[in-house]
């Protein structure tokens, strides 16, 4: 029995100190996707774009109202470290910015 507990705790912090993340073509962009995306658009349109949802970095005021922000972050194809960023307000892309996609 406390065999069997020990190895249920020492899963537990395993699974809690370890930063899994499963990379796939979804969610990753490159530089043409990121080309085509223009201000204006809609977080929808940007996904549909990309393949994925990206990661929420930050999120400000409510949703619905008119400075309701949010900012993504996707990883991107290219350089080592290479990722897009993208900001919305109130559903409505303001800011994009890219470093080292290819």
């Amino acid at each position: 029995m406390k065999q069997l507990s020990f190895i249920l705790i020492f899963a537990l912090l395993l699974t809690a100190c370890t930063d899994v993340k499963v990379s796939t073509s979804e969610g990753t962009v490159t530089k043409a996707q990121f080309e085509q995306i223009k201000d204006g658009m809609s977080y929808k349109e940007v996904v549909k774009i990309i393949g994925g949802e990206g990661e929420l970095l930050t999120e400000s005021g409510s949703p619905g109202d008119d400075l309701h922000t949010v900012m993504y972050q996707y990883n991107g194809k290219g350089s080592t470290g290479a990722n897009a960023n993208f900001m919305f307000q109130a559903n409505k892309l303001v800011t994009k910015a890219q470093s080292g996609l290819k």
